[in-house]
């Protein structure tokens, strides 16, 4: 909800079930998220791009760089499996 880039990471599957990111890769340009903070605010954001990198070629420097009108950034990372 602040300026800036917030990263979250987690499972798409666990051993006995299904992780919190397991409908990630069904997410579309265009649609979107909503995270519900501890005190009840949601912040929305839209997703603006997809993609799959290979762990060995992941850059954790561009994937945590603002955007450039400040507004704030939500990246959600989860494995291919």
């Amino acid at each position: 909800g602040q300026a800036g880039t917030a990263l979250i990471d987690g499972h798409d599957l666990g051993a006995t079930s299904t992780g919190v990111f397991y409908k990630l890769k069904s997410l579309s340009v265009g649609d979107q998220v909503a995270i519900e903070m501890g005190n009840g605010v949601k912040h929305v954001y839209a997703v603006t791009a997809q993609q799959t990198t290979h762990l060995d070629d992941i850059d954790m420097d561009s994937l945590l760089e603002s955007d450039s009108k400040n507004t704030g950034t939500l990246v959600l990372i989860t494995c291919d499996g």
